[in-house]
């Protein structure tokens, strides 16, 4: 027989998809406490999160810090029942390929389905919002299907957001 000599391979796990309401839930809590060892588990090459699986749940908790990976919804939907807030509250990387559904009921006067705030440099694209949004509020507001706020970069001149090849299907 032959002796065979290999180099040494490091084995790095593939990153898993977001398949339920309780997956989320930990995708949300590693982003919001910036738990960078919990969030590897969800983060693909590239900086990509993927959902893999539609999920239906009354509420999930928004990632509420900057996001700045690419979220690939897959052409699945996330169905939030009776949701209170925008999935993501800051969005500097891409949203894509995502469908949301369900009902959103604000307090807030600046919030949507998708981003509360959307940043210089950000994209959504192909994204659906079939969520209603219901609110009773008196003073002025920023509510839209998407995102409600754009927020811009001065310090190099304006860098461009993008929101392309998205429907808005919900009441508002």
């Amino acid at each position: 027989g032959r002796l065979y000599s290999f180099n040494e391979v490091e084995y790095v796990p593939q990153a898993k998809d977001i398949e339920t309401a309780e997956e989320w839930e930990e995708f949300a809590a590693a982003m919001n406490s910036k738990n960078t060892t919990a969030l590897e588990k969800y983060l693909h090459k590239g900086g990509i999160v993927r959902l893999g699986a539609d999920i239906e749940v009354e509420n999930l908790t928004s990632v509420t810090v900057q996001f700045p990976y690419i979220f690939d919804g897959n052409g699945k939907t996330i169905k939030r029942t009776a949701a209170t807030s925008s999935l993501f509250a800051k969005l500097t990387g891409e949203i894509r390929n995502l469908t949301l559904d369900g009902e959103l009921n604000l307090s807030n006067a600046e919030d949507a389905p998708f981003v509360k705030h959307i940043s210089a440099g950000a994209k959504m694209s192909g994204c659906i919002n079939n969520m209603n949004i219901n609110f009773d509020i008196k003073t002025h507001c920023y509510v839209t299907g998407f995102a409600a706020v754009a927020l811009r970069n001065d310090t190099e001149g304006f860098e461009k957001l993008e929101i392309s090849d998205c429907t808005n299907n919900g009441t508002i």
